[in-house]
């Protein structure tokens, strides 16, 4: 499976180096990143290419600018509640 998010904000790095979150879908409203396991964490990637199991696809967080709320589908730590609540700012979520 490929995806790619060529302009990563500084929450949406956080996001991935801290939990793995990738975006993997995103249109008019929502925007849904999914832990991925790679080799290198440490490194946002312009785009990945790996294999469907590398994804926890029952672990999304799901950002909707509809109704600027947050679906989380995965236990979440301090950090990252701080990255997504950086990245509601960014979405300019009131």
């Amino acid at each position: 499976m490929q995806f790619s998010n060529s302009n990563p904000t500084k929450a949406e790095k956080a996001m991935f180096k801290n939990h793995g979150l990738y975006l993997t879908f995103k249109d008019k409203y929502i925007h849904k990143y999914v832990p991925v396991h790679l080799n290198n964490q440490k490194t946002y990637p312009a785009s990945i290419d790996v294999e469907d199991n590398a994804f926890e696809w029952n672990s999304a967080v799901i950002f909707d600018d509809f109704t600027e709320t947050v679906t989380i589908h995965t236990a979440c730590d301090k950090d990252l509640i701080e990255a997504i609540s950086d990245r509601m700012k960014e979405l300019n979520y009131r």
